[in-house]
Parts: structure tokens; C-alpha cells; sequence
């Protein structure tokens, strides 16, 4: 877009400053914006910057750095800059709303925390830099970086519970950045000049800014004033990115043409994506409709799709601003929707390389903590499928045989899986008693791409804890289990610096697994209280005293909590003591820091009153008439019932008509006497819907252990039903 000639041009102007003027204008403005202040203020305080830079001669003016801007910026906006928490005049500029919502979290940040997230990530600046803009220790800066990139995490969390990884939280913010810059001017050249009120010597105090008139006296006269002030009437704010399309998207109340994607755009991403689905397939051993159970390989399909049926269909405005800036960013967007389809250790040794690049052991932490939790994200759902593959594969032996196979005698195909598994980074056990596979992260790929890996998340990676340890109440383990889970997560946390855990999600999520494991250790809960009859149950007395032994009293802090607990109740004998369920008065060991507000575990709530009496009705006479007209999430949720009490008559009764679908005696056959302990259904975080159109419905299955399943469901003769896959059931 052609630039508009600069407005109240005056003859004393200094080319050479006008020049220096252009190029940074629009950084300072954004970061006026960035730091909270009202969108009227911020030509002032734009100038006020400008003013403080003016060059002694031009031959300076080339010398300034974007450092010294920015510091300078910085000192103005402190000097007594009211932040409005609620910059609402600003947050009505940016189009979608996923950019006003982070906007506004930014705001909420403190003054510090959000002025390190505008220079590093809006910005671009190194971390020394950023911190020496601030006048703070680089390690200061860091910190204030961690805090205020958990709290972001944590406050864009899906449903209030999924916190977003580092990586999201990464695009999250680019995408907000390139709404910044796309942003044209907040004074128009056709309004009220700031200049006319300074030559009138009737500048007003502004909202937000406290009326000093030494501060703005130097607006009275200056050939850098008149440039600052018709820059900023003139300038886009990013003259590069600004596009004539973005330009009459920002106007009022203007008719915009209707906007569609070409079918050669629409193509173009389909052959990619359909190229790299099946490129991965190969990578992974697994075929194409295996690989639909896999989240990170689907997802980019689901907004191809949405993509379409938005082009081909009548759109809002929104819709049409979505579709505009996806045409203008299309390169960055399809990097975006791809970049996750690659094996889950493809990119790790890469981004591994930069933990021995940083200058103190707090940031390789938080490299390494960043790294495990995408892997966690990526791999346990994989492991998952990778272990039903190898039980069904042999399943289809035996039926065919009639006869087990020994694991040295292994068939050919079996084999071939197993060295696939084993190169994308797995490991592989075989459970003689069940008979079944078991896989999970490991190996030599595993330990060879990963040794870069701060040693913390590698013990925690290849032997992950079974999250969640306490579910509704109720211990996912045994007592004596309970015991040995809370020293191993005592080793790893008490290897993190102190006071850390909290900005890193691996180590909070296991700092805070630690805390409720530990609460439910010594006081039990109402469901499944500690005392029996009046006196401590045996087996919790027993893991106690295993707990106070002097080995571990010498080595682990949560064995002295316990110890001090154990003795006062030894005071009485054991006996129970009334309202001794006091969790909140439970110290935390001196290496974590945890939400204390956390609450337990258990958001996908089992049906209860007037819908399980529903439930249960149905359950009797599996009568489709009695769920006819329901809606696809309420026999979703009859269908998690059914499987939360392994009932495998009802869930075969919820599956949908298909050629896949066996008969109810093979099903019952498939579901085996495990049925409900492999579902797991207890474990399930949440699910939501991701797609609806016509007759079928997408769910998401979440558990906690990081697993992801898809349900889909179907109208059949105006009753929707599961679609039958076998390795559900596996």
C-alpha cells in the first residue's frame, strides 16, 4: 500500500530524522498499545518518545538503536502512566476474537510481566536486551517471562482445565502480533490535529496520563514534534504487512465484497495435507484409518473442511474478515496446520540443541520442561494405539492359527511393527499373564534423541507417573503404590530449582499431582476415608509406617510430614479424631509450589438424578424408541455411562448399523471379561464437540493420562448412534 504524504510538513524537517522517524513510529506505537495505554493517548506519548530521541545532528540519527527506543518508551509510559485494565476503545480494533481475548489477559498481567511479553515476543528482542530495556537482571527477566507465560497457559486453558503447550501459546501470540501490526493509525489526518491544540497552548489532560505541562511543554515548537505528529497521522502501522484488504476491512461501516477462497488455494492444501497424512502414516507403521486415531494427524483435516464449507457457504463477517486474513497470511497459516505432522521426535533434537546455548540452568529448564510436554501431547496417545495395533495383530494371528505364537518365534508382520515402533522411539514389554503389549516411550531412539534433555524430564519421560493419581476421591492405587509414587515424584521435583514449579506445566502438574496424592495419603477423603471402625485401616497404617522409616525420613520431606501427622494422631491411639480431614492445613515440601486451590480431579461427571434414571431405563429395555429425538452429546453421554460400568450389552446397543459392526456374541467376545478396566472411563478429563454437520457428529475424548479418542456419531432413522471401531475395544 502506496504511503499517504506526510501531513504538516514543516521546512526545517531533518531528512534524515523523518527517515528515522518512519522506521520506528510504528514499533513504538505497538508497544504503547501492547503496555495498556488508551488508544487517544498514545500519539503523545509516541511523540514524547520522539522528543527524547531528537538527534543533536542527522549524522545521529542512523545511530539509534531499536534497544534505545524501546527503553526510552519504556521510561515514558512508567513516568505516571495510568495502565486501564480494561483498554476496551483498543480491544474493539482487533478482529477476531481470540486476539481480544489474549489482548485483554495481557492487560490483566502486572506492568513488568507484560512489558517482558511485548519486547520478546512482539518484538522480537533478545532476552539481554529486553532486560536491559527494563533495567533488570537478564535472569529477572526470565522469571517475569515464565510467570506471566503460565498464567497465559492456565487462562486460555480449554474449558478451564486444558492448559495450552508453549508451542500453542508461541502461535497464540504471533497471531496476535500480526494483528498489531496490521493495525492502520488511531489518528486520521482528517481529524482534530494534536498540533493545532499545542500552538493553541490548550493541550488538555488526557485520560490516563497526569497532566504535567512540563512534560508536553516542548510540543510548543520543534521540526521533530511537526514530523512526529504527522507520522503518526500518516504512517500504517506496519507499512510491509498493511495491504489495501486489511486497509478497507478497518472502515466503519463499509460494504465488504464478498471474499472466497480459490479452488486452486482449496486444492493446493488438500494435496498437502493428503501428502503429508500419508507420508506420516508411513513414518508411523500405521495405515490410513489407524491414523485417524491419532489427534495431531486429524486435526488439520477438521479445519480444511471448515475451511470449505465457509467458502461454499454464506458468511457473517467474521467469517469473511477469518477467510480475508487467512488469504493474506496463507503461507504462514498452511505452515501453521502442517507443522505438527512429522513423528513425534523428528523436530526434538533440533530444538535441543539450544538448551546448551542458554546462560543459566532456569532457561534449559524451561526448554526441556516446554519439550516434554509437547511429547507427552504427542506420544501417549500414539503409544496407546501402537500397543491396541500389536494386540489386534495378535488377535488375527490366533484366530487364524488357533494357537499362540512364542515371542521368539515372533510372525513376520508383528515383527516388522514392533522395529517401526521401536525406531519412532517406543519401547515394547509383553505382559505373559494377560497376554498383551504394552508400549510407551523408550528405547534407544527415544534415550539418543532426547539425551540433550535435562535429566529431570528424562527420568520423568520414560517412566511416567500414572496421572491421575486421585480421581473423585478415590486413590487410582493402593496404599503401599500411594508410597512409592510419592517418593519418585519427590526425587524429580526436589532436583528443580526452589520455587520453580510452578512456571514450568510438567513439573506443576506434577507438583501439584504430589500435593493431592499426599493429602489423600494422610487424611483420606469423605468417599474413601482412612479410619474404619472407628480406628486407622490397617493397610493405610501400614503404608504409613513404610513411609517414617529412617531411610526415608533422612531423604524425603514428605516422609517428616507424614511423621508428624502419624504422631499426633498416636496421641490417641489411632483413633479417629473428629473433622481430621484438614487437607488445607497440609504443608507443601520446600522444592514445590502449588495452586492451592486446586481442586480433585474428576470434570466429566457420570450421570446422576432424573438422566441416569433415564440411563437406567433404557439400560433395561435397550428400546431405541425411549432415545429417539435425543441429541448426538446425550447418547454420547449414555454411551459413556454404559461404558464407565462395563456394561457391553448397552454399548453394543448404542452402536450404529455398519458392515464393521460384529455380532453381539463376537462383541462380546472382543470386550472380554477387561472391558471396563481397558476403557479406563474413569480417567476421562473431558470431551467436547469438534464437528457437526448434517448427521455426523465428532467428539473428542480426553483422558488424563494424555490419551485421545474420537466418537462419531450418526442419525440413523432419526436416532444417532456410535460408530463401531474396533479399537475401541482392544
Amino acid at each position: 500500500m502506496s504511503e499517504r504524504p506526510l501531513q504538516h510538513r514543516n521546512e526545517n524537517s531533518n531528512p534524515l530524522f523523518e527517515l528515522f522517524l518512519k522506521e520506528y513510529s510504528a514499533a513504538a506505537e505497538q508497544f504503547f498499545h501492547q503496555l495498556g495505554a488508551h488508544p487517544h493517548d498514545i500519539p503523545l506519548l509516541v511523540c514524547a518518545v520522539f522528543h527524547e530521541l531528537t538527534p543533536a545532528s542527522a549524522e545521529t540519527a542512523s545511530e539509534r538503536s531499536t534497544t534505545e527506543l524501546f527503553q526510552t518508551a519504556y521510561s515514558e509510559f512508567k513516568k505516571g502512566y495510568i495502565h486501564k485494565e480494561e483498554s476496551e476503545p483498543f480491544k474493539k480494533l482487533l478482529v477476531y476474537q481470540e486476539d481480544q481475548e489474549l489482548h485483554s489477559m495481557i492487560q490483566e498481567l502486572s506492568l513488568p510481566q507484560r512489558s517482558a511479553v511485548s519486547l520478546t515476543h512482539f518484538h522480537s528482542l533478545p532476552h539481554k536486551d529486553a532486560a536491559e530495556v527494563m533495567a533488570i537482571d537478564q535472569k529477572d527477566l526470565e522469571i517475569l517471562l515464565n510467570e506471566a507465560e503460565s498464567v497465559l497457559r492456565k487462562r486460555l486453558a480449554w474449558d478451564n482445565e486444558y492448559e495450552l503447550t508453549y508451542g500453542q501459546l508461541e502461535k497464540s501470540l504471533q497471531f496476535l502480533a500480526n494483528s498489531y501490526a496490521a493495525l492502520q493509525p488511531l489518528t486520521k489526518a482528517e481529524d482534530q490535529p494534536i498540533l493545532t491544540k499545542a500552538e493553541e497552548q490548550s493541550v488538555e489532560p488526557l485520560a490516563g496520563v497526569p497532566a504535567k505541562s512540563s512534560r508536553w511543554s516542548w510540543v510548543l515548537g520543534g521540526a521533530a514534534a511537526i514530523i512526529c505528529i504527522g507520522l503518526i497521522f500518516s504512517l500504517p502501522a506496519n507499512p510491509q504487512k498493511a495491504t489495501d484488504e486489511l486497509e478497507a476491512t478497518d472502515a466503519e461501516g463499509e460494504e465488504q465484497e464478498p471474499v472466497k477462497i480459490p479452488q486452486e488455494k482449496l486444492d493446493e492444501l488438500e494435496n498437502e495435507y493428503h501428502e503429508k497424512y500419508t507420508a506420516l502414516g508411513d513414518k508411523l507403521g500405521l495405515t490410513g484409518e489407524e491414523l485417524q486415531h491419532v489427534s495431531f494427524a486429524v486435526q488439520p483435516g477438521f479445519y480444511i473442511v471448515y475451511l470449505k464449507e465457509m467458502n461454499n457457504g454464506e458468511m457473517d463477517g467474521v467469517q469473511a474478515t477469518e477467510i480475508r486474513d487467512f488469504l493474506n497470511n496463507f503461507d504462514m497459516y498452511t505452515e501453521h496446520m502442517f507443522s505438527e505432522m512429522t513423528p513425534p521426535l523428528s523436530s526434538t533434537s533440533e530444538n535441543l540443541r539450544f538448551n546448551s546455548s542458554f546462560s543459566n540452568e532456569e532457561e534449559a529448564l524451561a526448554q526441556s520442561d516446554s519439550i516434554a510436554d509437547y511429547l507427552l501431547y504427542r506420544t501417549r496417545g500414539l503409544a496407546d494405539l501402537y500397543s491396541k495395533k500389536l494386540n489386534k495383530l495378535q488377535k488375527d494371528y490366533i484366530e487364524k492359527n488357533k494357537f499362540y505364537f512364542k515371542q521368539d518365534e515372533m510372525p513376520e508382520n508383528i515383527r516388522i511393527m514392533r522395529e517401526k515402533i521401536k525406531e519412532n522411539g517406543f519401547d515394547i514389554s509383553f505382559d505373559h499373564k494377560k497376554s498383551s503389549f504394552t508400549v510407551k516411550l523408550g528405547g534407544e531412539a527415544a534415550k539418543e534423541a532426547l539425551k540433550e534433555l535435562h535429566p529431570i524430564y528424562q527420568d520423568y519421560l520414560f517412566d511416567p507417573p500414572p496421572y491421575p493419581f486421585v480421581n473423585n476421591g478415590r486413590l487410582n492405587m493402593s496404599y503401599d503404590e500411594a508410597l512409592k509414587e510419592l517418593l519418585k515424584a519427590e526425587d524429580i521435583l526436589k532436583q528443580a530449582p526452589e520455587n520453580t514449579t510452578m512456571y514450568f506445566p510438567v513439573l506443576s502438574q506434577l507438583a501439584t499431582e504430589h500435593h493431592q496424592l499426599m493429602k489423600h495419603f494422610i487424611f483420606g477423603s469423605q468417599i474413601q476415608p482412612i479410619f474404619q471402625d472407628g480406628a486407622v485401616k490397617e493397610e493405610v497404617m501400614a503404608a504409613w509406617e513404610k513411609m517414617i522409616m529412617p531411610e526415608h525420613l533422612n531423604e524425603y520431606e514428605t516422609a517428616g510430614i507424614v511423621k508428624g501427622f502419624y504422631d499426633q494422631l498416636a496421641q490417641y491411639d489411632f483413633k479417629e479424631q473428629e473433622n481430621w480431614f484438614q487437607s488445607d492445613n497440609l504443608p507443601l515440601i520446600s522444592s514445590i509450589e502449588v495452586d492451592r486451590g486446586y481442586s480433585d480431579y474428576g470434570n466429566w461427571n457420570p450421570l446422576e438424578r432424573v438422566e441416569l434414571e433415564k440411563f437406567e431405563q433404557y439400560q433395561l429395555s435397550l428400546n431405541d424408541e425411549l432415545i429417539e429425538g435425543y441429541s448426538a452429546d446425550e447418547v454420547v453421554e449414555f454411551y459413556l455411562q454404559a461404558l464407565l460400568i462395563g456394561d457391553s450389552q448397552t454399548v453394543y446397543s448404542l452402536l450404529a448399523d455398519s458392515e464393521d459392526l460384529p455380532s453381539p456374541e463376537e462383541f462380546n467376545e472382543l470386550s472380554g471379561p477387561h472391558f471396563k478396566e481397558k476403557q479406563k472411563i474413569e480417567n476421562l478429563r473431558d470431551y467436547y464437540q469438534i464437528y457437526e454437520r448434517g448427521q455426523t457428529n465428532v467428539f473428542v475424548l480426553n483422558f488424563y493420562d494424555g490419551v485421545t479418542r474420537f466418537l462419531h456419531a450418526v442419525d440413523q432413522k432419526g436416532v444417532f448412534k456410535i460408530v463401531y471401531d474396533e479399537y475401541d475395544y482392544l
